[in-house]
């Protein structure tokens, strides 16, 4: 009997194609992720806020979020893409409250996720388009029930 694995290795080249690179499990739609948030502006001034993740909507690599913080009383509705442990986003559309100048459209975040003392964490940090000397970093811990 003749083996022919030709047919069997681009099939499996193919799954993995097609399977793309995601995990549903990390970022999971409906989590929620809870933590600190620190920008400083061009004077050194530090604004710090206790923020909120949601996970709203994932489609494969893609999610829809939203993004709240406690200090100004704003939250934001964010989009963006993970693979591996590795997420970025844009700050899309103002959902509550009054947010700085440049946020909605100009403001995006990249962060990672690490298991940190058994518990996930996402670690990152945002720029804002056109504002370089304003630059935040934040990190938030998966909230359990």
């Amino acid at each position: 009997m003749k083996l022919r694995l030709g047919p069997l290795i681009v099939l499996l080249v193919s799954t993995c194609v097609i399977a793309g690179d995601y995990d549903t499990t990390k970022l999971a739609e409906g989590s929620i992720w809870t933590g600190t948030y620190k920008i400083t502006n061009k004077k050194g001034i530090v604004f710090s806020s206790g923020i909120q993740i949601k996970i709203l909507k994932r489609d494969k690599t893609n999610f829809v979020g939203e993004w709240s913080q406690s200090a100004n009383d704003v939250s934001f509705e964010i989009k963006g893409s993970v693979s591996s442990n590795r997420l970025s986003f844009k700050f899309t559309r103002e959902l509550k409250g009054d947010p700085s100048t440049g946020a909605v459209g100009g403001r995006s975040a990249a962060g990672t996720i690490v298991t940190r003392d058994g518990k996930e964490v996402i670690t990152g940090t945002t720029v804002t388009e056109g504002k370089p000397n304003l630059a935040g970093e934040w990190e938030a811990e998966l909230k359990k029930d």
